[in-house]
């Protein structure tokens, strides 16, 4: 008696979920077939798209001496092998050596240093930048 229960109260479900997967499907054609026509953007003029095989990696640092002597090499190794590739160090006024450490170690690598510890000098970059530059070496 209580397997019967069971099957009539699953019934419902068993008989509906064929109906909902069609009904799914059939959204995810219609939205496909929607992007298809009206979805691409078209290019602005005069508008340059980024470079898809170079990368730009931005490491914001702040007292992580240690972390950057384990794991910049390891960064530094995985994208060379694209000469267009960038690293930038964002120091956020540190006080452990690390600006020192990244002048020594890497001395080609550009590392913004902000005088001042502040919330997140990654975002605030040019703030603390030389007027007129976009990067420089610490």
């Amino acid at each position: 008696m209580a397997l019967l229960k069971r099957i009539l109260r699953a019934l419902p479900l068993l008989v509906a979920s064929p109906f909902l997967v069609a009904i799914a499907a059939l959204t995810l054609a219609f939205t496909d077939l929607a992007w298809l026509l009206f979805g691409r953007r078209k290019a602005c003029a005069g508008q340059a798209r980024p470079a898809p095989t170079a990368a730009s990696v931005v490491i914001p640092n702040w007292n992580g001496k240690g972390l950057l002597e384990k794991y910049l090499p390891s960064v530094v190794e995985a994208l060379a092998g694209n000469p267009a590739n960038e690293i930038v160090v964002v120091d956020n006024g540190s006080t452990d050596g690390s600006a020192e450490f990244l002048r020594s170690a890497f001395p080609r690598r550009p590392c913004w240093s902000c005088p001042k510890t502040w919330a997140s000098a990654a975002v605030r970059t040019p703030a603390c930048a030389p007027p007129g530059t976009k990067s420089w070496s610490c």
